[in-house]
C-alpha cells in the first residue's frame, strides 16, 4: 500500500493473555517496534505493556486505510 503526504493506515493488534504451560513464566512485552516500509527505514517504538500470557502470540492486520466513518482524532 502506497501513501500520499498526509494519508494514514492502521493496522490491528490482537493478543490474548492465556497460559497454557504453567511451568513456563508468561511473555510480557514492554514496547512495540513497528516498521511500516518493511525494510525498518521510518521504524518506531511505541512503549506498551502487552502481557501474552505463555504462548507468546501477537497476530496483527495488513496495514488499511482507515475507515471514513471513524471520528476524526479517534483511535483505530
Amino acid at each position: 500500500m502506497r501513501l500520499k503526504p498526509g494519508e494514514r493506515a492502521v493496522a490491528r493488534l490482537v493478543w490474548r493473555n492465556t497460559v497454557t504451560a504453567v511451568t513456563r513464566p508468561a511473555a510480557d512485552g514492554r514496547y512495540l517496534r513497528i516498521a511500516p516500509n518493511g525494510d525498518g527505514t521510518d521504524r518506531q517504538t511505541v512503549p506498551a505493556r502487552v502481557d501474552l500470557g505463555t504462548t507468546g502470540k501477537l497476530g496483527v492486520s495488513a496495514w488499511a486505510r482507515p475507515e471514513t466513518s471513524t471520528a476524526a482524532g479517534s483511535r483505530p
